[in-house]
């Protein structure tokens, strides 16, 4: 059984319904924002390439496809080629930065990733979550981890195991690699 987002199902809409697809805006708009500013630091500029960016991404909707992929990474997408397709209309000097523009790539990797790892987990129980979450985001011990949680230590990794199993065999069934 396949579960749908919000997202998803406004993604779908907006084909066909421009309102769904202004929700789309409303929900990416601060981050395509932030990452064009940070790019020409001009809010004038960004106003511009941010709107050319919304503008593109609505006629090219109808042709989206998703790819497992977050629909954010296509919006980074658009708008960073309107931003460097601003600067050449503009006449100035672009000069591309290799290492810069690849760890640009490297970032979207990450936020693709995350993304992905945010869906992953919600194949996982609430108690599976919480002891993923304390252990590799918050470096918790597995003996604290024991005492927060009430369990054992055997217990928790056990969970552990189970849940970094899960997260495995997603990642199989979906064809996700990371870092390979």
């Amino acid at each position: 059984m396949q579960t749908f987002s919000k997202e998803d199902d406004l993604i779908r809409r907006a084909k066909d319904d421009p309102d769904a697809f202004g929700e789309l805006y409303e929900m990416h708009f601060r981050q395509i924002y932030r990452y064009v500013y940070s790019q020409v630091r001009s809010h004038p500029e960004t106003q511009d390439i941010v709107s050319d960016t919304f503008l593109k991404a609505l006629r090219a909707i109808e042709s989206y496809t998703p790819t497992g992929k977050p629909f954010i990474v296509w919006l980074y997408r658009i708008a960073r080629n309107t931003t460097i397709d601003y600067f050449r209309r503009a006449n100035r000097e672009v000069e591309v930065d290799w290492l810069e523009l690849m760890a640009e790539e490297a970032q979207l990797e990450q936020i693709e990733y995350r993304d992905w790892l945010d869906q992953a987990m919600k194949h996982l129980t609430e108690d599976q979550r919480v002891i993923l979450r304390l252990h590799y985001i918050q470096d918790m011990k597995i003996k604290d981890i024991a005492k927060v949680t009430n369990r054992t230590e055997g217990a928790v990794k056990a969970m552990a195991l189970r849940a970094i199993g899960r997260l495995r065999s997603v990642m199989v069934k979906e064809g996700v690699t990371y870092g390979a």
